[in-house]
């Protein structure tokens, strides 16, 4: 039991370090290419951030644990929205980037309420309905990109 504290404590605190380092490097990045924070934290951050998740839910889905697949992007989405941007907030004011109010998070709602659609009415996330959703995220990306240019 003392070891598995140990652990966790150890590896909390290394994970609280990456993340300082991770959010460092991508500013300095940003700055030294001269592209926007809001490009890197539409593109690097998030997919950096998003890849514990990816490999859970894929490791998950490959051997057929689907409602642990669907329970991780779910919860993880819930726990973004609240807990993350409610921690965040009492550290500093979080300022919401017009882009971000008028497109990407009417965006989200609508694949949100896609993804309920799928999981009310039985249906299965199949290859089809996958690259619905990988076609989606790419779109919201580039049209972003392009237009923050």
């Amino acid at each position: 039991m003392i070891s598995a504290v140990i652990f966790f404590l150890g590896g909390l605190a290394l994970l609280l370090k990456g993340s300082d380092m991770f959010v460092d490097s991508s500013v300095r990045i940003a700055k030294y290419a001269g592209i926007s924070e809001v490009v890197i934290g539409l593109t690097l951050v998030a997919v950096g951030t998003s890849l514990p998740e990816l490999a859970t839910s894929v490791t998950a889905a490959y051997y057929g644990n689907t409602g642990l697949a669907v329970g991780n992007v779910v919860e993880s989405n819930i726990a973004n929205l609240s807990l993350v941007v409610g921690v965040s907030s009492f550290v500093s004011p979080i300022i919401i980037p017009e882009t971000s109010i008028s497109v990407t998070i009417p965006l989200m709602i609508i694949l949100s309420f896609v993804t309920v659609l799928f999981i009310r009415s039985g249906w299965q996330v199949r290859r089809r309905e996958g690259v619905f959703f990988l076609i989606s995220y790419a779109s919201i990306i580039i049209w972003t990109l392009l237009r923050l240019r």
